[in-house]
């Protein structure tokens, strides 16, 4: 099982010397020595050393551990390793409890994400509504409550009124502004995934024909979000998940989302093409886990 402490001192293994580059330094001082222009090879290379490590150790000081532990526990939970994730979200939150409320706000939301990826509905639910305490500018933790209420199939009413109010507050609240079209391009992202969500609870509510209107509307959108071709450059920011990966994982979720609905409406022939497409999209995700064995049922033989 993988530890949160694992990423103590990320930043500094990124730039600190290894052992064996330990050993390589002796081996070039104790070993032979190698001339050029007849001045040993190591006075030549040493100030150059020097300099480089001292950079190093100049970056690592302004690389946040917290937010490299942060990144480390979003990757646990997207290769769908949701108890190893919680471990590293408890253990954020644990530790500072002076954070700023917009952190404390990401960091409750991705707890009870991985929370319910554990079946653990309820408890996510208490974990969202502390979040939603300090506001939810963005609607995800409404977005998640909804999530909650969809895989237990209880309350799709409380559902579909949880991500129209998520649409609403996303809507207030756009992303800031971003190099290239990946405003436009994480707007409509974001858009397809909420969509997505109001076609399962509409299905849920046998409210069929609406439900494939919204369909149509989300694929639009997560269409739009991959169309043409994205400029990576520029877009893997220090302190964040760099843009592809982020792009990839919408477009899992969001085809993930489109199939759960399709299923709902018992549709299993038309939702088989959106969860290849989650396969595709993400191959690495817990939804191309899902996806596989959802594939799996969905072409069973029956008896």
């Amino acid at each position: 099982m993988a530890d949160c402490s694992e990423t103590e001192g990320l930043a500094d293994d990124v730039f600190m010397i290894q052992p064996s580059e330990i050993i390589c330094v002796l081996w070039l001082v104790q070993g032979p020595t190698y001339k050029l222009f007849g001045f040993p090879i190591l006075l030549l290379v040493l100030p150059f050393f020097v300099l480089v490590m001292i950079c190093a150790v100049w970056v690592a000081s302004y690389f946040p551990r917290s937010q490299a532990h942060r990144l480390k526990a979003m990757e646990l939970a997207r290769r769908g390793l949701p108890a190893d994730a919680e471990a590293c979200f408890r253990k954020l939150l644990a530790k500072d409890e002076n954070m700023a409320s917009s952190d404390r706000l990401r960091l409750l939301v991705s707890l009870a994400d991985v929370l319910i990826d554990r079946c653990r509905y309820q408890e996510a639910r208490d974990t969202l509504n502390k979040a939603l305490v300090l506001g939810d500018p963005r609607g995800s933790a409404n977005s998640s409550m909804a999530q909650s209420f969809l895989l237990e199939g209880n309350d799709p009413e409380n559902a579909l009124s949880l991500v129209e109010k998520a649409m609403e507050l996303y809507a207030e609240h756009p992303p800031d502004k971003l190099p290239y079209d990946w405003g436009e391009r994480f707007s409509n992202l974001i858009r397809s995934g909420f969509l997505a969500q109001k076609a399962w609870a509409l299905a849920q509510l046998k409210r069929s024909s609406e439900a494939q209107q919204v369909i149509d509307e989300a694929v639009k959108a997560v269409d739009a979000a991959q169309a043409g071709k994205p400029n990576y450059s520029k877009t893997a920011p220090l302190y964040g998940p760099d843009f592809r990966t982020v792009l990839q994982l919408g477009v899992a979720e969001t085809h993930w989302r489109i199939a759960m609905a399709l299923l709902t409406l018992r549709s299993p022939r038309t939702a088989i093409p959106h969860l290849e497409l989650v396969r595709k999209a993400d191959p690495r995700s817990k939804y191309a886990l899902l996806a596989t064995e959802q594939i799996k049922q969905a072409t069973a033989p029956t008896d």
